[in-house]
């Protein structure tokens, strides 16, 4: 799983880094979409409970499918 937000939004939430550096570390972490077909990438944008649940959702189906 990716969490994915916007350089700004990161910005805004922790004031760490510049705006930048927060934006090269999002464009190495959507790389890896196109490297590894079992990437999903998962809005940070929005609440943590909103991101909590799907990574969730997304962990219990992907438990589910193992045999």
């Amino acid at each position: 799983m990716v969490l994915d937000a916007p350089a700004e939004v990161m910005f805004d939430r922790k004031g760490e880094q510049g705006i930048r550096r927060l934006q090269a570390s999002r464009d190495l972490n959507l790389a890896m979409v196109d490297r590894f077909r079992d990437v999903v990438v998962l809005n940070a944008a929005r609440s943590p409970d909103e991101v909590r649940r799907e990574a969730t959702a997304f962990l219990s189906d992907r438990w589910a499918q193992k045999p």
